[in-house]
């Protein structure tokens, strides 16, 4: 008799981390590799310890940190406050753009200064983002509705899609009408194949894609280089002062 074939037998392709095709079994190696960098990642999207148990693990959702409210209340001896949370029961809260920059950071053992405001400022700006270009919430849809008193959804959203506007030319413009520009292939920097890097796509890429800035110099052909690396932090900061005019 025959031997019948099963799924086993049937030919493999694959890609190699080296970029090529192979047609085969699938080398151990690649499927030990896959299992790693799922557990890792699995474990990157598992909330705090703190946190309630009923809060699953979500890679999609990015890195959380616990939620520990504050509640101030008088007492004879002055204002106290503690924080309104039970350990192992804590809320969670998904971290703004900069502070997975810094959780990024110290886990290689480096700093990054940044102030409450510059917190403050990313994560409006990456709200309000998210909110214009998220109207694919249709306002006409919603208008037809009703609702009550206030600003309409088309009003409220044209509000925020000029102040988005607002801050972009903030961003984009230096005090005397000219561009940013954070990182320039000019004089000894010159080198084929260097592109520009300008406030807008440093800001998009920080705040919005949040993507390594490593991967950035990389993708406008720079060298992955501690002093492009600072340069680009420098102006990432300069450019949230600059929505506010500092």
């Amino acid at each position: 008799m025959g031997k019948a074939v099963g799924k086993t037998d049937q030919p493999v392709f694959y890609v190699s981390p080296a970029g090529t095709v192979g047609v085969g079994k699938l080398p151990w190696s690649s499927l030990a590799d896959d299992r790693l960098a799922r557990a890792k990642m699995l474990a990157n999207a598992a909330p705090p310890a703190d946190c309630g148990f009923a809060i699953p693990v979500a890679p999609a959702r990015g890195p959380v940190a616990v939620h520990r409210p504050v509640i101030a209340y008088m007492t004879a001896d002055g204002e106290v406050e503690r924080q309104d949370y039970r350990p192992g029961a804590a809320a969670a809260r998904v971290v703004g753009p900069l502070e997975e920059m810094e959780l990024a950071a110290r886990s290689r053992g480096n700093g990054v200064a940044f102030t409450p405001s510059h917190h403050a400022t990313a994560c409006e700006y990456e709200a309000l983002w998210h909110k214009v270009n998220g109207g694919g919430v249709k306002c006409s849809n919603l208008e037809a509705s009703g609702g009550g008193g206030g600003l309409s959804v088309t009003d409220e959203m044209l509000g925020s899609a000029q102040r988005l506007r607002w801050m972009d030319e903030r961003i984009a413009t230096l005090r005397d009408g000219s561009r940013r520009i954070v990182l320039a292939p000019v004089g000894w920097l010159a080198q084929p194949g260097r592109l520009s890097i300008d406030a807008p796509l440093l800001v998009h890429w920080s705040l919005i894609r949040r993507k390594p800035l490593a991967r950035l110099l990389e993708s406008r052909g720079w060298a992955r280089q501690s002093r492009h690396l600072k340069t680009l932090k420098l102006g990432l900061i300069a450019s949230l002062d600059a929505i506010y005019g500092l």
